[in-house]
């Protein structure tokens, strides 16, 4: 999978805004980065001013929305080398926005727009880290979770999901948002870095507190994706009609 050095997406998909940019060398010499025509003629009222970026381990980032030249385009600045820096953005990379909240003043002007990001590594298609990431601290994971628009749990990794190659599933979870699988044997999919794994559910009898997520693809999940004793997995459903999905975001311990 690749991008050429022009390609950027705008979409407005059931009330949830996104888009995607390619990291260029220029905008890494620039230290700043425009959005994407689309999204600034959709949304150029109220851009100009303050933006918060909010990455998948609850970091925050803020920097200014400034409108340059007569084209209307508005870009990320004043703060966008930090984020770059931060993840070493590099050509090729790209990066995930997802248009989340405004804040405006007394005077009706924007005081401050949020996105959540993803980044990729253009090479790899995997989801890229922080430089200077922090390790999964409890106020991080919970700071994730709690702006989170979906359901999710989590689960510290220990050495007993190694060895039995399992994850476990809350079951108030199970019970509440995957009634849909079957209640013996069902299968869905768990995502990370833009890549699926089959799940397979199953559980060993009634009463038991959790229903255990059992699959052969455990032990390649773990060993591809570098999941340490330590870590921590956050479970969030996705579902889209077509794909019951869980999407992993995995806090590194630090070990």
């Amino acid at each position: 999978m690749s991008f050429s050095s022009e390609e950027e997406h705008s979409d407005d998909f059931h009330g949830v805004v996104r888009f995607f940019k390619v990291i260029l060398e220029q905008n890494i010499a620039d230290k700043r980065l425009m959005l994407p025509m689309r999204f600034s003629r959709q949304y150029g009222g109220f851009l100009e001013g303050k933006a918060t970026l909010l990455d998948t381990y609850g970091k925050k980032w803020e920097m200014d929305i400034s409108k340059k030249g007569s084209n209307e385009s508005f870009w990320f600045q004043n703060g966008w080398e930090e984020f770059s820096e931060s993840y070493s953005l590099a050509h090729g990379d790209f990066v995930v926005f997802e248009y989340t909240s405004s804040c405006y003043d007394d005077d009706d002007q924007n005081d401050s727009l949020e996105f959540s990001v993803i980044v990729f590594d253009g090479e790899t298609q995997m989801e890229k880290e922080t430089s200077n990431l922090k390790t999964a601290s409890t106020v991080g994971v919970d700071m994730f979770m709690s702006n989170s628009n979906s359901p999710c749990f989590k689960h510290e990794v220990t050495p007993s999901y190694f060895r039995a190659k399992l994850m476990p599933i809350p079951q108030e979870f199970f019970e509440s948002f995957l009634g849909g699988v079957d209640d013996t044997m069902g299968w869905i999919k768990l995502g990370y870095g833009g890549k699926l794994w089959d799940v397979q559910i199953g559980h060993h009898g009634p009463g038991l507190r959790y229903r255990r997520i059992e699959f052969a693809d455990w032990k390649r999940f773990v060993e591809e994706n570098s999941v340490r004793e330590g870590d921590v997995c956050v479970f969030e459903l996705i579902d889209d009609r077509e794909l019951l999905l869980l999407q992993v975001h995995i806090f590194r311990g630090g070990n």
